[in-house]
């Protein structure tokens, strides 16, 4: 297993976060590079802590030249940001979805992710590989769009 970063968490971009209680959106944005392999986990948003998800849309090229490749998506483990090849990438906004093998969209599917309550730090979500691509595309962009808001009360 290997941990990648979208280009907002490896450049160290600072979290979004609202002056009041506005909803906020948060990008994170990762080009495939080869080497890319089953249980590789690409840590793609930061969600400020006091924070709760209200929706999670990923878009993508094709990523793969076959039809293999399988994405998860939910909580990174882990101190969001760190580079460490020892982090995992939970499932609860989606499992096993297939949209790399031709690209499009994907929202969650799953309420895990979207009754997860706040926490007290900063979170990361992100993408892990469940099945490598047959023929992964070098290049391929992908974009995880986070919509989130404070949480209200302790939810």
């Amino acid at each position: 297993m290997s941990l990648k970063q979208s280009i907002q968490v490896a450049n160290n971009y600072p979290a979004i976060n609202a002056s009041g209680y506005e909803p906020i959106v948060i990008f994170g944005d990762y080009i495939t590079v080869a080497g890319l392999a089953a249980n590789d986990v690409i840590e793609m948003a930061i969600l400020p802590c006091g924070y709760v998800v209200t929706g999670l849309k990923l878009t993508c090229d094709d990523l793969d030249t076959g039809a293999a490749i399988t994405l998860d998506c939910g909580l990174v483990s882990g101190k969001a940001g760190l580079v460490d090849n020892a982090r995992t990438c939970g499932n609860e906004a989606f499992a096993a979805s297939t949209i790399g093998q031709t690209g499009g969209i994907q929202a969650e599917n799953k309420v895990s992710l979207l009754n997860a309550a706040p926490s007290a730090v900063e979170q990361s979500i992100g993408l892990k590989i469940g099945v490598a691509a047959a023929g992964l595309v070098v290049g391929a962009k992908i974009r995880l769009t986070v919509f989130a808001r404070p949480a209200l009360h302790g939810a």
